[in-house]
């Protein structure tokens, strides 16, 4: 049943959760969009939805020919905000379960593992990137760099060059739109979880650390993080230039 919206989401929500919910995952879907397409159907609302988890959601990767043995795990919302209402959860649980693939008996005695994350080994998650590499690959036209403050912020400050603007509230809901809604919308070419060529980048280097959060359960554990950030870049005598309407959005 759906719940009114805005008047009585904020107990909506609360009791949505409150109970565990077992959902299916499908193939090649993040545990994340799930919970988000469950919760935006029972509100019934077409607002973004932004959750806040207390740990990482894997990613569920079902793209292999062996057999895959159904799991479960839990996952603790602390946080939901539903088209700029931001509702606390004291305790919020979704139960996900991935679904098992079918296999010949030939496959039945192969070892298997199921991947829950895109990382890989011998990596330190996540993958930074300094003041020097960062203009070298400016000048080169090399990376995509993507500015995640607000449009006011670049306004007052001037935009790192080569730079795009997804406003961080934004990012999630931007990376789940087909690539051309994407293009149309922010006027570059949607990054792809494989790309190692994306850098985020905002103030100070503290929210590309939550962005990074928000995308690796989507796949983007090769997004770079800018750790100095806009602060660093003008510490160093970076270049700044005046935001293009075209890509700062209002």
């Amino acid at each position: 049943m759906a719940c009114s919206y805005p008047t009585l989401a904020k107990n909506c929500v609360r009791n949505l959760l409150m109970f565990p919910s077992t959902y299916r995952c499908e193939q090649g879907f993040s545990a994340l969009c799930l919970i988000k397409n469950k919760l935006r159907s029972r509100l019934a609302v077409k607002d973004d939805i932004r959750v806040a988890l207390s740990k990482t959601v894997p990613r569920i990767d079902l793209h292999n020919d062996k057999l895959t043995q159904p799991s479960d795990f839990s996952v603790n919302l602390k946080v939901v905000e539903v088209g700029g209402y931001t509702h606390a959860l004291s305790d919020g649980r979704f139960i996900i379960e991935t679904p098992t693939t079918t296999t010949t008996p030939a496959a039945e005695n192969t070892t298997t593992t199921t991947t829950s994350s895109c990382h890989k080994p011998g990596i330190t998650y996540p993958i930074g990137i300094e003041y020097g590499e960062l203009s070298e690959s400016v000048g080169r036209g090399a990376v995509k760099l993507i500015d995640i403050r607000q449009p006011w912020e670049l306004i007052q400050t001037g935009k790192l060059p080569g730079s795009y603007n997804i406003p961080m509230n934004q990012l999630v809901h931007a990376l789940s739109l087909s690539e051309h809604q994407f293009l149309h919308q922010y006027n570059f070419p949607k990054p792809r979880p494989r790309d190692s060529n994306v850098v985020l980048t905002c103030r100070s280097g503290r929210r590309v650390r939550v962005a990074w959060n928000q995308l690796e359960p989507l796949g983007y554990c090769n997004v770079r993080l800018y750790f100095g950030s806009y602060l660093d870049w003008k510490a160093n005598g970076g270049p700044l230039l005046e935001p293009d309407s075209s890509q700062t959005l209002q």
